[in-house]
């Protein structure tokens, strides 16, 4: 056999279009009961955890599933309580290097990003591998991504993912993991890697596997006691991408049709809804950031503007920080993160909608960083962060009806 030079095939020990059998470290559910885990003969060769994180809260298993889970050894997260699965995972240190998980939810493909290998499938296929131990997949094949160069001063993981889907030819076929290395990647704090990520995946490329740096291990340390196994692509890139040329950009679907452009390309987008986190932009150096670059400036009163931290220890540092309390006085709100699924499960019929997810591109809204969020929430229509820097510096050419004033 020749040898494998690409992380996932190093990690499955086998070439692209085998077939391997994978005993993951972990298994986690979400929405998806199987009936296998209130089964005597069900394998317990590694751990179950259920994260719920829907609203209504009535959506909720029964008192009788969440007993019997419990009972059979299940880390049952309650709803209301956690956030989104994969940043609960991410803080309860469940991923690792060259660890293997496996899913019954989009969310948790992001800890790619930690070297981990996520593997999503359904009921029934869960279901068998809570019996059997084990779960067979197909080896995929690999696109290297070369990332070098540092971004600029408001581009974000978000920006770097529609800059990538916007100017490279990705591979049609879906199946194949993306690998993300190079030395770029110490320009990209934690927040952004998930961000770029959680883009990559929800608009089509669900299988990741970033190389592991210092930043993944600094994050780990405190919370993962699992000695990692790291694996580092050998193989020349496929593509190279320069994150000095990457410029903030704005996603939007027309006539059926992704349109991925500049943001200030169409000038006077003017927004009602702003939704900032949910599943993207949603960890705490988001909103801290977002903070810095608008600071105390009171938002328009006609403008709605939702705050979703990731997970409850994220809104916990939000207020033990105090940014909450000053992002709630210049009129935003904050909400569950599960809220995201409520607020985008209809078109905003004749309004404009703007976010971080791309749950708010699908309902007929706007993707765009949290950068351009922030900027437009102060302004009420889409602008470039620097442009809402030259309007704070010159005081006097902005005069927005306030909440304040309203009041």
């Amino acid at each position: 056999m020749e040898k494998m030079n690409t992380v996932i095939h190093q990690l499955l020990n086998g070439e692209t279009g085998t077939i391997h059998s994978l005993t993951p470290d972990h298994v986690i559910l979400t929405h998806i009961i199987p009936a296998a885990l209130n089964e005597k003969n069900r394998h317990n060769k590694f751990p179950v955890h259920f994260i719920d994180n829907r609203l209504p809260l009535s959506a909720e298993p029964s008192a009788e599933n969440i007993s019997a889970m419990i009972q059979g050894g299940i880390m049952y997260y309650p709803a209301g309580r956690s956030g989104m699965p994969g940043l609960v995972c991410a803080e309860d240190g469940l991923a690792a290097p060259g660890g293997k998980l496996v899913c019954t939810d989009k969310n948790l493909l992001e800890l790619g990003v930690f070297g981990t290998l996520v593997v999503k499938t359904d009921a029934k296929k869960t279901d068998a591998l809570l019996k059997k131990g084990s779960i067979e997949i197909v080896i995929p094949g690999s696109l290297g991504i070369f990332l070098k160069g540092k971004p600029g001063t408001w581009v974000s993981g978000i920006d770097i993912a529609l800059h990538i889907l916007k100017y490279y030819n990705l591979p049609e076929d879906r199946s194949v993991c993306l690998e993300i290395f190079g030395e770029g990647l110490q320009f990209l704090p934690l927040n952004e890697r998930l961000n770029m990520a959680r883009v990559l995946i929800d608009l089509g490329y669900e299988r990741l596997l970033f190389h592991v740096d210092e930043e993944i291990l600094a994050f780990l340390q405190d919370r993962s006691g699992v000695e990692g196994q790291y694996y580092f692509r050998e193989s020349d890139p496929d593509l190279t991408v320069d994150l000095s040329g990457v410029h903030l950009l704005q996603a939007v679907t027309r006539s059926g049709e992704l349109q991925i452009e500049s943001v200030g390309h169409t000038p006077d987008i003017h927004v009602d809804q702003i939704c900032i986190g949910g599943d993207t932009a949603c960890r705490y150096d988001d909103f801290e950031n977002g903070l810095k670059m608008i600071r105390y400036t009171p938002l328009p009163a006609t403008l709605g503007v939702y705050l979703l931290p990731g997970s409850q220890l994220v809104y916990q540092d939000m207020i033990e920080t105090g940014i909450a309390g000053i992002f709630t006085e210049i009129g935003m709100e904050i909400l569950p993160a599960a809220f995201l699924e409520l607020a985008t499960a209809d078109p905003a019929a004749g309004r404009t909608r703007l976010g971080t997810s791309c749950k708010i591109l699908r309902s007929g809204g706007i993707l765009a960083g949290a950068a351009t969020c922030f900027a437009t929430a102060v302004t009420g229509k889409i602008i470039h962060p620097q442009e809402l820097e030259f309007i704070i510096k010159e005081k006097g050419r902005f005069h927005p009806e306030t909440r304040n004033d309203a009041e």
